[in-house]
């Protein structure tokens, strides 16, 4: 299918080859026709050997010559000029042009009787079209009957079509930019079955269209811009299974679409940019499982998709901004188990996200000055956002402006809060800093209001400058420290600032003392809990049980491991071994 798919190519390479052996074989007759014209000296005694094994034709020629013409030199001028005779005709076979129908058409081959609209170049077309545009399956080129295989690349460009477009269904290959800049189209764009590549820019910015796009079960390849700009395309968008590339682009700024999105299952990688702005697509968005890799800015502005987004467990690479401003989603998170970062903007400005669940895998949430944070502005993310301790790194602008959580608990393997990564959360209950903790870039909370800071960091970690915190939080937040460290705290830049410090022992668990909480290898049990609601939260966030308590206290079987308890707005951390 490949070697169909790039025939063309093959035979413009094939032509090449043919022309430099055709100048060759040239070169080689005129040197012969040199020698003849100027022989070389012979002496008196001199005789030309002539092998009985040439024809006696030739050699009835050569001898009607002249004695000059030396046989050998004939027989070798024959054969090239035959040659050249036999190449002449191959090429002037294989690039003949001829008209029907008002359309110029192009001959791929005369041994197959195939023929593509003439291909154009740059912004001059292949056929100059105003008005209706024809194509039939077979034309005539006075002689012979040709099936119309291939729409020229160029091949109408910026042409003013009226009415519908109807691709014969002898088409196998719709070539770059065939239709790109078209105008004046309506109704529907059907592919027809026979279709196996749709070129680059190959219907990009073709004005009209009111209809839906349909795409066959042929089609093997997408190319780079292919459809970006049709504005008009209505309805759902189907890529169908036999679909394997989609090019850069592909769909981008396809804004009339207003149906779901239902994307190839043999598709590995969706590209940068390939569905960015589809603003009208809706309903919930299936990635297929099959998907390593989703470029940067593939669903950008789509904001029409809701629910859950699953991002498969086989994508190992998800680009900046793939999903930026894609505000309709409204369920939960969730994301590849393969993912090792997640880079600045992929999901900023995804409003209305509930929950986030991180992957075991993940190392590092990536940011950078003066650019959008991988979840900023995520204003529906609510309660307590819990950063597992497979993380490393919270990058610039990270979790910016996502005023509906409550609680930040950074897990044990954190060393680095970048600048601005928590600012303008709003009203926060809970900041939890584990021990690992080492530096906390700029304004990292600033503007964000809290009460509760618990540092287990035994060396206070290097925070950049007093604006890391809010004026609020220095002076209303209970600042508790390790019993060991609270006069590291009171003289370390920044953390002096902190008006109302608490210590606590390392292994302390409740924070005030209203709860009793007591573990062992059977479970946990919590007393002074009457009238309360316990949460408790896998490592990775997610919510394992939630009980309203009517009684002053509550009993769990849990397996090994470490878990979030969470009663009221306190919050903390138990191992259970």
């Amino acid at each position: 299918m490949d070697m169909y798919i790039h025939c063309q190519q093959a035979r413009e390479c094939l032509l090449l080859v043919i022309l430099h052996i055709f100048s060759v074989r040239l070169l080689r007759c005129l040197l012969v026709l040199r020698r003849w014209a100027i022989p070389e000296p012979r002496s008196e005694n001199e005789q030309q050997v002539r092998p009985s094994r040439f024809l006696f034709i030739n050699q009835s020629i050569a001898d009607a010559m002249g004695p000059k013409v030396n046989y050998c030199q004939f027989s070798f001028f024959m054969r090239n000029f035959l040659t050249l005779i036999i190449m002449a005709i191959s090429l002037t076979a294989m690039g003949r042009d001829f008209t029907f129908g008002g359309l110029v058409y192009t001959v791929i081959s005369e041994t197959q009787k195939t023929v593509r609209t003439k291909a154009g170049a740059g912004i001059t077309p292949g056929n100059n079209v105003s008005g209706v545009l024809s194509i039939p399956e077979t034309v005539n080129d006075g002689s012979n009957d040709y099936i119309v295989t291939e729409i020229g690349k160029f091949g109408f460009k910026q042409a003013k079509i009226t009415g519908e477009l109807v691709i014969p269904n002898t088409i196998t290959t719709i070539g770059n930019s065939a239709f790109s800049g078209c105008s004046g189209l309506t109704g529907s764009l059907i592919i027809p079955n026979s279709v196996i590549s749709i070129g680059e820019y190959a219907f990009n910015d073709c004005k009209g269209f009111d209809g839906t796009l349909e795409l066959p079960e042929s089609l093997a390849e997408i190319g780079w811009a292919a459809f970006s700009g049709c504005t008009g395309l209505t309805g759902s968008l189907v890529i169908p299974n036999s679909v394997k590339v989609i090019g850069e682009y592909a769909f981008s700024k396809c804004r009339g679409f207003n149906g779901t999105l239902k994307l190839s299952e043999s598709i590995i990688a969706i590209p940068m940019s390939a569905f960015e702005k589809c603003e009208g697509l809706t309903g919930e968005l299936n990635i297929p499982k099959a998907v390593i890799s989703i470029g940067e800015k593939a669903f950008s502005d789509c904001k029409g998709f809701i629910g859950s987004l699953i991002i498969p467990d086989n994508v190992e690479n998800l680009g900046c901004e793939a999903f930026r401003n894609c505000s309709g989603f409204d369920g939960e998170l969730v994301l590849s188990s393969l993912l090792s970062s997640i880079d600045f903007g992929t999901f900023c400005n995804c409003s209305e996200l509930k929950s986030i669940q991180f992957p075991k895998s993940l190392k590092k949430i990536t940011g950078y000055e003066n650019l959008k944070g991988a979840f900023e502005d995520c204003t529906s993310l609510t309660g307590s956002l819990v950063i597992p301790d497979c993380v490393e790194t919270i990058g610039v602008r990270a979790f910016s402006g996502c005023s509906g959580i409550e609680d930040i608990i950074i897990g044990n393997f954190v060393t680095l809060i970048e600048q601005q990564s928590f600012q303008n959360i709003g009203n926060l209950n809970l900041l939890s800093l584990p021990n690992s903790v080492e530096n906390i870039g700029g304004s990292a909370f600033y503007a964000t209001n809290i009460k509760v800071i618990n540092s287990k960091a035994t060396t206070p970690p290097i925070v950049s400058n007093s604006v890391t915190f809010s004026d609020k939080t220095y002076k209303e937040a209970i600042l508790t420290v390790p019993e060991e460290s609270l006069d590291l705290y009171r003289t370390a830049d920044v953390w002096k600032n902190f008006a109302q410090y608490k210590t606590s022992r390392i292994n302390d668990i409740a924070n005030d003392g209203i709860f009793n909480i007591t573990f062992n290898a059977d479970g946990i049990t919590i007393q002074k809990v009457a009238d309360q609601t316990v949460s408790i939260y896998d490592i990775e966030g997610r919510l394992m049980d939630c009980i309203i308590s009517n009684d002053d206290s509550v009993s769990r079987v849990l397996k090994p491991g470490i878990y979030i308890v969470k009663i009221g707005k306190f919050i903390t951390k138990i191992m259970i071994k």
